[in-house]
């Protein structure tokens, strides 16, 4: 119901047109596989931005530089290391990023290495600066 509802809503073209950006993490529990990935992957290319598709974004992306600099895209904290999936708008802006590396796993998981930690940090700041500055 409810859920459903506002997570419809935050795929909405409507909000990537407006200046959002979508960020969508795929969470590896068990086995690894990437189910998530791959069926966001889809849905954002043949529902919800059929005239687009998704690109492995390159490691000298603004995105990766935006406050904190990351010469070699962000860090691999769990997961399955996908490239760096983005949809982009008509002049490169980021509408979409879509991660395959649990950097949440980095953002709430106290037992992990600390450097990891520290990076999946600064990797959500870029996202966010990013989003604030494009």
């Amino acid at each position: 119901g409810d859920q459903k509802s506002r997570n419809k809503q935050a795929l909405s073209p409507n909000v990537v047109k407006r200046g959002g950006l979508i960020y969508a993490e795929d969470c590896q529990l068990g086995p690894r596989n990437d189910y998530f990935f791959q069926a966001v992957k889809s849905l954002v290319e043949t529902k919800i931005f059929p005239d687009k598709k998704m690109i492995g974004l390159p490691e000298n992306h603004p995105v990766f530089s935006s406050h904190f600099e990351f010469p070699f895209g962000f860090p691999m904290v769990a997961g399955v290391d996908h490239p760096f999936t983005a949809l982009l708008d008509e002049k490169g802006r980021l509408m979409m990023f879509l991660s395959s590396r649990d950097f949440h796993c980095g953002w709430y998981h106290k037992e992990r290495d600390p450097l990891l930690r520290k990076q999946a940090l600064k990797a959500g700041i870029n996202l966010i600066m990013y989003s604030l500055t494009n």
